[in-house]
């Protein structure tokens, strides 16, 4: 089971870093596979219509507009996710916890992340949490990086519990 883990993160990762490239001129369409990727590792939950959904929504935007993707893509998943019936839910939170720590992983690094996960099993206050989480973010150099991991948070948020 953790080598399956270590292997998905592992995956997600590459998958992750080629559509950071996109917008440094990776190439085009790395943010469509990225998410063609993640379809196939998190969000085997989906049935295969949402899947056809969310690929049509997310191919509507203007192709050069990864954020506008990520957000399009992150705000139909969680109507998905929020609709489930029981029979999938259980799937979908760990393939969604999954997901999630993947990304924060690609952004901030391991030992951020186990800083992080250290807070929330000490089960510290959210406030404390997400001041460390905005410290983190506010070491992004990037622009781009800033707005996604938001973005992702902001999901993410809602997969934990966080709320």
């Amino acid at each position: 089971m953790m080598w399956t883990f270590i292997l998905l993160t592992l995956g997600a990762l590459v998958t992750t870093a080629s559509s950071s490239e996109s917008s440094n001129g990776g190439g085009e369409g790395s943010i469509d596979r990225a998410i063609q990727s993640w379809q196939e590792l998190y969000f085997t939950w989906l049935t295969d219509a949402q899947k056809s959904e969310l690929d049509e929504l997310v191919g509507s935007v203007d192709s050069q507009d990864e954020i506008t993707k990520i957000k399009v893509m992150l705000k139909k998943t969680q109507e998905f996710y929020n609709s489930i019936d029981e029979e999938r839910a259980v799937k979908a939170t760990n393939d969604m916890q999954m997901f999630c720590k993947s990304q924060m992983t690609s952004f901030f690094g391991p030992e951020e992340m186990e800083e992080l996960k250290n807070l929330k099993e000490a089960e510290a206050p959210k406030e404390q949490l997400f001041a460390k989480f905005n410290e983190f973010v506010a070491e992004l150099a990037d622009t781009d990086d800033r707005i996604q991991v938001r973005l992702y948070a902001a999901f993410c948020k809602v997969i934990f519990k966080l709320n």
